[in-house]
């Protein structure tokens, strides 16, 4: 009933904000996607997060976030697995040799992995209490339970152009007891009003602006620099680096420059790595990658920076560096060394 409500209240162009769907009145998720969620188990094998893989990429993968600057802490704050909610769990053995086992999932491996990135790069567990960050495509509400444990001073304000996905997202937060002061679930058109009052530090678009039409990724970072959301982290749904010389390709899954939308939009790349660097964790000795790849590890994590307002003289496209002529989005990156 809830989505029946929210699917009505997101269908005209004021509900979802202007261009949210490309202005084609297009539903982000069709129906045979929707479709493959299961309401009751929405943390099952599913469009909001793929999960199936062997053990030993699970093992793999939390090795990584254990060896991952603040990953131990994030690992141990995000709550644990209780497997609720149809979770693809697996026990693998814990750090140290001890003999254990810990249930993990990749809810809970993914969102500790992004929330130890977020805290080596920006410190988030110093931030003021009360301090806003905004979820762009929260889905059933992932990264808003685990930060809520790991990070409860901030307030997170979650929204998602996908009626079944806020439907979803107030449900599990009610039942996983986080409370609306603490995490909030606003509608897309009630974004920049609720972000000029808050004033996020800090926006996620975790596995979300690369499925969007570039129209839609346009109101969103729009709505983000007029609050002055100065950090924006973006993880996408490929790897985005390409060797030899680290470059960042990024691009929507039709093809668009995702990167000149958000140059233009006032985002300036800040760091871009692999979601797990080849040389932390499992394996070898002395930095070897390790000989099981980790589960889910195609993916790239982007940390974007607000720049401060341009003189009145001055266009975007005035400041922005000359697009190559040929071959998609492209920009040097400085590796990683980390």
């Amino acid at each position: 009933q809830r989505e029946a409500e929210l699917r009505e209240a997101l269908a005209s162009p004021s509900g979802y904000g202007a261009g949210t769907h490309g202005g084609c009145g297009e539903p982000l998720w069709d129906d045979s996607v929707t479709a493959a969620v299961e309401v009751e188990r929405c943390r099952a094998d599913s469009p909001y997060l793929w999960q199936l893989a062997e053990p030993s990429q699970y093992s793999a993968a939390l090795e990584r976030v254990l060896a991952r600057p603040g990953g131990p802490a994030m690992l141990c704050g995000a709550g644990g697995e209780d497997g609720l909610f149809g979770a693809f769990t697996v026990s693998v053995p814990a750090a140290g040799g001890s003999g254990q086992t810990v249930t993990v999932s990749r809810d809970l491996l993914d969102s500790a992995n992004e929330l130890a990135f977020l805290e080596s790069r920006l410190g988030c567990s110093s931030w003021p209490l009360g301090t806003a960050v905004v979820d762009l495509g929260a889905g059933y509400g992932r990264l808003e339970h685990r930060a809520a444990a790991a990070l409860p001073h901030l307030r997170l304000l979650a929204t998602d152009a996908v009626p079944l996905s806020l439907a979803l997202c107030e449900a599990y937060l009610a039942a996983r007891g986080v409370p609306c002061s603490r995490a909030k679930v606003v509608l897309p058109a009630a974004l920049p009003a609720e972000a000029a009052a808050a004033q996020p530090r800090l926006a996620v678009a975790v596995h979300s602006l690369q499925e969007m039409p570039l129209a839609a990724v346009r109101w969103w970072l729009e709505a983000l620099a007029a609050a002055r959301v100065r950090h924006l982290f973006v993880a996408t749904n490929t790897a985005a680096l390409e060797p030899p010389a680290a470059t960042l390709r990024l691009a929507t899954d039709a093809g668009e420059d995702l990167l000149a939308a958000l140059e233009e939009a006032g985002f300036r790349l800040a760091r871009a790595e692999p979601k797990y660097s080849p040389g932390s964790g499992g394996g070898g000795g002395g930095g070897d990658a390790p000989a099981t790849v980790p589960a889910f590890g195609d993916c790239t994590y982007c940390l974007f920076e607000l720049a401060g307002p341009l003189p009145a003289q001055l266009t975007p496209a005035q400041l922005l560096p000359a697009r190559p002529p040929a071959g998609g989005p492209l920009r040097d990156v400085v590796p990683s060394t980390d």
